[in-house]
């Protein structure tokens, strides 16, 4: 268990991956691993009323997942490729990380920027700028 400059606890397993970040506030994120060792799901506030689930299998991502079957309110993403997003519309937007792998952009067919994102250490969204609706998120919310 380790504790950062800001009160978060972070737990890793003996891959040095992470298995949960809990807030000074008590806001609690937790990861879970295939064997191999890609991530397979990731579940936000849990425990509460607002708790998120995404689930990960391979190039295919399910936000907002519900147990027991596809929901109204998931979102599907596919990556055919590390840089390449396809929603379930069919609109396509591609992908610009950083050395670590974060996503830093997003930009549209177009090559239009649709986000940006700036990131705190220990991958804390510091803000995220959403071009199409040109609404800015402050220091430390989550962009939809």
């Amino acid at each position: 268990m380790t504790t950062s400059y800001d009160g978060r606890t972070m737990t890793y397993d003996g891959e040095n991956r992470p298995l949960s970040v809990t807030t000074a506030g008590g806001e609690r994120t937790e990861y879970h691993y295939v064997p191999d060792g890609p991530r397979l799901m990731k579940i936000e506030n849990e425990r509460t009323l607002i708790e998120t689930t995404t689930i990960t299998i391979g190039a295919i991502e399910v936000r907002n997942y519900q147990p027991g079957g596809y929901h109204t309110g998931a979102d599907v993403l596919v990556y055919p490729h590390a840089v390449v997003r396809r929603a379930m519309d069919g609109t396509y937007s591609y992908l610009h990380r950083d050395q670590l792998g974060s996503v830093r952009a997003i930009t549209n067919a177009a090559g239009v920027h649709a986000r940006q994102l700036v990131y705190k250490p220990f991958d804390a969204v510091t803000w995220a700028w959403r071009v199409f609706s040109k609404e800015l998120y402050g220091a430390n919310t989550p962009s939809p």
